[in-house]
């Protein structure tokens, strides 16, 4: 059974207007078959998942904050066009080549025609990029859905990465031209992460979300990246503006245990939590409560009344907390969820925004992130033994907190208009997060 749905995208033209564009996107078996201006379907008009998130993706990439794409697709054609097709996914954002070039690649150089032609049957308009090839002398000839929109596209990917390039460049003193833009780390939702090269080095350039000074205090990230440096628990920092939050890391290849499986890598993962934990270091305070009051006053500045629910659990959440008010505090990374764990050439633990002196099961926890299991695997290796009940209790306390935390963060974004702006639902993902605290207060009664 086939599906679409159409959608309103907005493109932003440098130095000029804002164009709209009316898109479909099919699916068939769970998998994009189709992106392309709106016209007559023999689908079923139905949003699925699959197309939602394929909205979201394009949605981002039409904002300018999406270079590449995770989409579930099936392409149908022939064995050439499908080797074309799979070509022009090679090329990158903000980039450019020529029907020439594509024949020589894919082994046939002779074969301009051809190539040219598969192109204009591409049916997954942006994701399989043909607007990126152009002709043998720059011009911008053939695009099966029209030469004003894929001149567009372009003007915004070239911008793009023309202003990322500069502010790099500016910070380290050289020229655009010595700066080469790899890719787009996806997946956050609030910080923009770019791979760069430069000197035949890569590295890695955050741009901070919009009002994340709300959140992180960078003097304290600087004092606590210089501590992870120290004790090698983080690639080499070369750079990091307390002002602006730009940062500039050295690029480590390898894998997020968000994406791999972590069962194999527990005893190093142990092994770093507790040389974290086991740091004599000054640092400052991380101070859970306080910081939950502070998140609750940004939202109250809007004149958000609290649900009865978040009320009515976080009562019942700080009759918990009582129980391990005078828990020893130390040392703490305080967002070591699997997504923030990288594995290259050793073990790493990325991003120390929330560091502070805490609780170590405020870490376990943080490994739940995904799904609470993982914690309660975690606590086990790092106890050496199965956990008590009360062991259970102090780690699903910091998980529960968490769903607090994340909850004012979620919704404060939703108020200043970062749904509509990220396409992302900050208001569900609000009460996700305070359905999950109250399943787990559910357990510990």
């Amino acid at each position: 059974m086939i599906y679409y749905f159409s959608y309103t995208f907005f493109l932003k033209i440098p130095n000029s207007s804002i164009v709209s564009y009316l898109i479909d996107i099919e699916e068939e078996d769970e998998k994009i078959i189709a992106i392309h201006p709106t016209r007559k379907s023999n689908g079923i008009f139905k949003e699925t998942k699959v197309i939602q998130k394929a909205h979201e993706q394009l949605h981002e990439y039409f904002l300018g904050n999406r270079t590449s794409f995770d989409l579930p697709f099936s392409l149908k054609g022939t064995p050439f066009m499908k080797k074309v097709w799979n070509e022009l996914i090679n090329i990158p954002y903000g980039e450019t080549k020529s029907y020439q070039q594509i024949a020589k690649q894919i082994g046939q150089p002779k074969a301009c025609r051809a190539v040219g032609k598969a192109i204009s049957k591409n049916p997954l308009m942006i994701v399989i990029p043909c607007h990126r090839v152009i002709g043998s002398h720059g011009d911008l000839t053939g695009f099966a859905y029209g030469l004003t929109l894929k001149k567009q596209l372009l003007e915004m990917e070239k911008f793009k990465m023309e202003t990322t390039k500069q502010l790099i460049a500016n910070i380290l003193q050289t020229k655009p031209e010595n700066i080469e833009i790899v890719k787009r780390l996806e997946g956050g939702r609030s910080n923009i992460m770019y791979v760069f090269s430069f000197n035949h080095k890569k590295y890695t350039f955050r741009i901070p979300g919009t009002k994340s000074e709300k959140f992180v205090d960078r003097v304290e990230e600087e004092n606590n990246l210089k501590i992870a440096s120290k004790y090698q628990l983080v690639p080499k920092v070369v750079y990091l503006d307390i002002q602006t939050g730009y940062k500039i890391s050295e690029y480590i290849e390898g894998n997020d245990l968000l994406q791999i499986d972590y069962h194999p890598y527990l005893d190093e993962i142990v092994a770093t939590l507790k040389k974290v934990h086991s740091l004599q270091v000054v640092t400052n305070a991380y101070d859970p409560l306080k910081r939950l009051t502070q998140y609750e006053d940004y939202l109250k500045e809007f004149h958000y009344e609290f649900p009865e629910k978040y009320i009515t659990l976080k009562s019942q959440f700080l009759k918990l907390h009582e129980e391990f008010k005078d828990e020893p505090l130390c040392f703490c990374h305080g967002d070591a969820q699997r997504a923030n764990w990288v594995y290259g050439d050793h073990l790493y633990l990325l991003d120390y925004e929330f560091s502070g002196m805490n609780d170590p099961y405020y870490d376990i926890a943080c490994f739940g992130n995904d799904c609470i299991d993982d914690a309660g695997v975690l606590l086990e290796h790092y106890l050496g033994r199965k956990p008590t009940h009360q062991e259970m209790k102090h780690l699903y306390l910091w998980r529960i907190y968490q769903g607090f935390q994340w909850f004012n963060v979620a919704m404060y974004k939703e108020k200043i208009g970062l749904s509509k702006e990220l396409n992302i639902d900050f208001l569900q993902t609000a009460f996700y997060f305070l359905g999950m605290a109250e399943e787990l207060l559910s357990k510990v009664k």
